[in-house]
């Protein structure tokens, strides 16, 4: 059997955001002659599940941070395909898909569909299964405990997690999407895991990136 080139990373964080960026490079090339971005295809494809919601909530629900978003919701609202009103407090706002977005939805659908399905086959049908459950499983984890776990693991750091009431949003079919929400969520706390796996090098954490301990 032949070795793979790509080594092991003892990382739990630096080796679900590797896998975050292969998926992602390989459903955007799918995406791009249709116009759209791996991360806009989640919104999309959120919104449509989730019918109108607040951006505090759809940041839930993709463990996706405000300032990400954020940006992300004005590219695509210039483009007509996020419709925007306020609620009943001001400062709310209130998404959903605008008749524009559906239809750039429902165009990258078939496009999606297909490098979904061959990724599907070549992992196999009970291991695709898995993997979807087991990413929702560490998302929600890491949203609802994520503080705990790093105080438990010694992190003396403080914040605040995503609620995790909006993760209940089945993403189950995504599989790039999903990849890209969980490391989203381990971003959140990869600071305080990776403190611990660099602690030898003794260099600042934004360094200890580039380093054999955490990628």
């Amino acid at each position: 059997m032949e070795r793979s080139r790509i080594p092991l990373l003892p990382c739990m964080c630096g080796s679900f955001r590797r896998t975050s960026r292969a998926l992602t490079q390989l459903y955007e090339s799918a995406l791009r002659p249709v116009g759209l971005r791996a991360t806009q295809f989640t919104i999309l494809q959120a919104l449509s599940l989730a019918g109108e919601v607040t951006q505090t909530q759809l940041g839930e629900m993709l463990a996706m941070d405000s300032t990400t978003l954020t940006r992300t919701l004005q590219i695509m609202s210039r483009e007509g395909w996020i419709a925007e009103r306020r609620g009943e407090d001001r400062r709310e706002r209130r998404l959903r898909l605008a008749k524009a977005g559906e239809k750039q939805f429902n165009r990258a659908l078939p496009v999606w569909e297909k490098v979904q399905s061959r990724l599907r086959h070549q992992v196999g049908e009970q291991a695709w299964k898995n993997l979807l459950q087991l990413t929702h499983r560490v998302t929600n984890l890491i949203t609802t405990q994520g503080d705990s776990l790093s105080k438990t693991m010694g992190s003396s750091a403080s914040g605040s997690s995503p609620a995790g009431s909006y993760l209940l949003c089945p993403l189950q079919p995504w599989t790039c999407s999903k990849m890209i929400r969980i490391a989203w969520a381990l971003g959140l706390h990869s600071l305080h895991w990776c403190r611990l796996s660099c602690s030898r090098c003794g260099l600042p954490h934004r360094r200890n990136f580039s380093n054999s301990y955490c990628v």
